[in-house]
């Protein structure tokens, strides 16, 4: 005989509920060369979870698409090339603030099956030196998704050690520590000497980066976003590069009286102009005759605006300790003690007397900005980005459609859906139709449900029936449909009686 019965048919559901129901806003940040560095600290849920299975998109113009990420694994201060593959609180999430878009409406979810079973990340980047400037991007976890990047903002050759990317070739000397070629915005021109280094010592007299021996950077890690060298000594971005530079001479037991740490142009910068905070638009020559450079207080930025491009130098010389004042050179006849071409143009850094005798260790760090050509004075904007990194606010959403239906019976054969009310929305369409996976259009079997909905059945119709629900915001003019809800069914079968 048949016998009629009500089964829930279990699909997989999110049992969560939404974070605050915000507006979505417009991108409105316009720092584009900075690189957002996020700790994976700053999203606890997903600690431990496999970086294969975390995705970063933008929401722009109503749609979502992945950009250009990488997350790179540090153990103790170093980043390093690889470490277990999960999310540990000192790892970090990279990306480039160009590359952040419009805040997603908190319905708008990734049409991905698995990544609606988890929570995903919003990341509001913040501008510290303008509050009202914000972008956001998304960090979703799936078991399903798979990148589509292909792009590389950066690469490393390791045979001519050589960072490239669209707007700089930056070169670095294989035995000593320094960089001797850059070129700007894809024009071949070189117009770096090299970066220099002097320490004088009592008695013993001047040492220079020649003295410094070194063996070839190592690459850590090349990703989409950046290439680390060194364990993070160097970290090079599409339009930005930073270093560090350790001079130890811990070695030599005699005191230091004064170093320098510069970076000399070559004779192809000639007709650039040098900005710092003291001075503007000094013209680079080569010309024997002393510029008006003052010397202190000491510059911790310059600018060099020329024909192939501008670079804006930071520098942050307070690991070194003694008096700081700023040293600057454009002259280019030849100097049979000096480095390189033993030529000065717009030779420029900073010089430390009498530093600390104890430590004998030297350590300055640089940020590089490369710009388009014959940029005015910047110097002190690039000058503020450098000193106050972008900031990035993080907070867990759920998926909108988080309620689970059950089915239950009413009478005789009355068939009754009941779910939890989900944050966001206003009211729920619920379709029914005899196909189990059929898919929800046309006018709904009711439009404007609360928590629950009876499909008023008279006993002799046994036809199966199948249930989707959808959750509805109305907010603004989206009228936004939720995904479809776990589906359940009320179906016939027929019991076979037993033998024995």
């Amino acid at each position: 005989m048949k016998k009629r019965a009500a089964l829930l048919i279990g699909l997989g559901l999110i049992l969560s509920t939404l974070g605050p129901r915000d507006a979505n806003a417009a991108n409105t940040l316009i720092r584009d060369l900075d690189p957002v560095v996020v700790l994976g600290s700053a999203m606890p849920d997903f600690a431990g979870v496999p970086l294969a299975q975390l995705f970063v998109y933008k929401y722009s113009g109503g749609a979502w698409s992945q950009i250009p990420w990488q997350f790179d694994e540090v153990v103790g201060s170093a980043i390093v090339s690889s470490d277990n593959g999960l999310l540990d609180a000192q790892d970090q999430l990279v990306f480039m603030a160009a590359d952040a878009s419009d805040q997603a409406p908190v319905h708008a979810w990734l049409s991905d099956a698995s990544a609606a079973t988890y929570p995903r990340y919003e990341l509001q980047v913040n501008d510290p030196l303008n509050p009202s400037q914000h972008a956001w991007v998304y960090v979703y976890r799936s078991q399903t998704l798979v990148s589509t990047i292909t792009t590389d903002y950066v690469s490393y050759d390791a045979a001519q050690v050589l960072l490239t990317s669209d707007r700089y070739k930056l070169g670095q000397m294989t035995d000593h520590p320094a960089f001797n070629r850059l070129e700007l915005n894809g024009n071949p021109v070189d117009i770096l000497d090299r970066t220099k280094i002097r320490v004088n010592f009592f008695f013993l007299g001047l040492q220079t980066e020649m003295n410094q021996n070194t063996t070839p950077p190592v690459l850590t890690r090349a990703g989409h976003v950046r290439v680390v060298l060194n364990g993070g000594g160097i970290l090079a971005y599409r339009a930005f590069y930073s270093n560090r530079i350790d001079v130890d001479v811990t070695s030599i037991p005699v005191p230091i009286l004064w170093g320098r740490f510069s970076a000399d142009l070559s004779p192809a910068a000639s007709g650039s102009l040098y900005y710092d905070p003291n001075v503007s638009g000094v013209l680079i020559d080569g010309s024997p005759t002393p510029d008006s450079v003052p010397t202190s207080q000491a510059a911790d930025w310059s600018q060099v605006s020329g024909a192939t491009g501008t670079i804006v130098r930071i520098m942050d010389f307070s690991g070194a300790g003694g008096t700081a004042t700023t040293y600057y050179k454009d002259n280019s006849a030849l100097d049979s003690s000096d480095t390189g071409d033993q030529m000065s143009y717009g030779d420029a850094g900073v010089r430390i007397d009498s530093p600390p005798t104890i430590n004998k260790k030297f350590v300055f760090w640089n940020w590089n900005y490369i710009l388009p050509a014959n940029q005015t004075n910047v110097g002190a904007t690039y000058r503020g980005y450098a000193r106050n990194p972008l900031q990035v606010q993080a907070t867990a959403t759920q998926s909108f459609m988080t309620s689970a239906v059950s089915i239950g019976r009413s009478g005789a054969s009355d068939v009754v859906l009941t779910w939890a009310s989900v944050s966001g929305a206003d009211f729920y369409r619920v379709w029914y139709n005899q196909q189990p996976y059929f898919t929800p259009s046309g006018t709904p079997a009711q439009a404007n449900a609360n928590t629950s909905f009876t499909h008023a059945i008279v006993p002799a119709d046994l036809t199966n029936y199948y249930y989707v629900v959808r959750a509805v915001d109305t907010v603004g003019s989206d009228n936004f449909e939720s995904a479809n809800s776990n589906r359940t069914g009320k179906f016939l079968f027929t019991l076979v009686p037993g033998t024995g």
